[in-house]
């Protein structure tokens, strides 16, 4: 079965994702929209796919799942028109604007049983995965998290830093440490996160200049440490005895399509690992965390 594809938003950040879509032969994308115009003109033409300047004149043509590849403000109403329609729909983390908004659509999405996915990196990053087999069924007292980004971002993402980038990192601390029961903050770069399962982890988000991004979460027991390092290309892990590293080797942004394309094709959303409903709980942790540094 050929899945035919609508495309919104073209620009270089998802040009990866484009290009590994464009090398699966069971796809063919029929419609691109972006906000900027020559982007998606740029896209559509390796396709021979239509150019439309609206997200909803998009889905008239009636596509078999759509991706929302913009920024986390343009999401909202791509989500909603994709669940109003009926249409599936895979979207980049956060996977809506607001939790007000995010909520109606994962009411939309349950009560017509929508194939959906937002694309956080938990469930399909292999190293992601390797660390969590280490854990089995425990899970580690502590865990420390870092997002140190540049200072270079977007202005939009850098006005609301935890919503645009720091989702990603909430969502590995539920995916190793599981709900989080309590979260505290006195400031907007650092957050205390209290889980059900008894672990205590630390957040450190900042946006202040320096020369690269790094992004880190290490988890910590008892003659062990875990390490999610290299902006999460590798997995440090250390014993009392010896040291292994272990790189990855898959982009978890492809392995994700793939399990979305293969749902849609069966017609059955049950082995997606991160459905909107279950993002959407990272989005309401995120939500709790911005307003616990507000108070």
């Amino acid at each position: 079965m050929t899945v035919r594809i609508a495309i919104y938003g073209a620009d270089e950040a998802v040009e990866g994702l484009l290009s590994f879509l464009s090398q699966q032969s069971e796809v063919e994308v029929i419609a691109v929209c972006d906000p900027i115009q020559r982007l998606a003109e740029q896209l559509a033409s390796g396709w021979s796919a239509k150019v439309h300047d609206r997200f909803e004149s998009m889905l008239d043509e009636q596509p078999d799942a759509v991706l929302i590849l913009v920024r986390a403000s343009l999401q909202s109403d791509a989500v909603l028109a994709s669940a109003n329609r009926g249409v599936p729909f895979f979207v980049l983390p956060p996977g809506s604007s607001t939790v007000e908004q995010a909520l109606a659509c994962d009411e939309i999405v349950r009560e017509k049983s929508l194939i959906s996915t937002v694309a956080y990196p938990s469930g399909y990053l292999d190293i992601a995965v390797e660390a969590r087999e280490f854990l089995g069924d425990s899970s580690a007292p502590l865990a420390i998290g870092q997002m140190l980004c540049t200072g270079r971002e977007p202005v939009e993402e850098l006005e609301n830093l935890l919503w645009t980038r720091g989702s990603s990192m909430l969502d590995l601390f539920r995916y190793f440490c599981g709900e989080v029961e309590s979260v505290e903050s006195h400031s907007e770069s650092v957050y205390h996160l209290r889980h059900a399962t008894g672990t205590a982890s630390t957040f450190i988000l900042s946006a202040l200049p320096r020369y690269e991004e790094r992004t880190t979460l290490e988890l910590l027991g008892e003659g062990w440490s875990l390490t999610l390092e290299d902006s999460f290309r590798r997995l440090r892990v250390e014993e009392l005895d010896k040291v292994t590293i272990l790189r990855s080797l898959r982009c978890p942004w492809e392995e994700h399509l793939l399990a979305f394309l293969e749902a849609v094709t069966n017609e059955d959303a049950s082995s997606l690992r991160c459905p909107f409903s279950e993002a959407l709980k990272t989005m309401e942790l995120c939500q709790r965390a911005q307003s616990s540094s507000s108070d």
